[in-house]
């Protein structure tokens, strides 16, 4: 069977796959980071310190993650109109499918 181009629906399908799963694991290890942080900070006396530090990291994730959410085949960054909450079915640049259909 010959190899399917780059550019194929099935493999930008599972190019976004991949990448929307990469996606929500760096959100899972910066969540469990910020919260381990935080659990230090109540532990050691200096929550307060910590949950400065702490809200300005998290509001440079929120206001970046979107950066690792990108169309295979444009590099378009991706939203859709729910936000990064649910993923978007298709590229708004492009157009092109990122999720099979049910």
């Amino acid at each position: 069977m010959p190899e399917q181009p780059e550019n194929a629906p099935d493999n930008i399908v599972r190019q976004f796959h991949r990448s929307a799963t990469r996606f929500y694991l760096a959100n899972i290890i910066v969540l469990l980071l910020l919260a381990a942080i935080l659990f230090a900070g109540s532990r050691l006396n200096f929550y307060r310190e910590a949950f400065i530090g702490v809200s300005l990291a998290f509001l440079l994730w929120i206001f970046n993650a979107n950066r690792l959410l990108t169309c295979p085949k444009c590099r378009a960054r991706l939203r859709s109109s729910e936000g990064l909450i649910r993923m978007p079915r298709a590229c708004q640049q492009c157009g092109v499918k990122l999720r099979a259909s049910r």
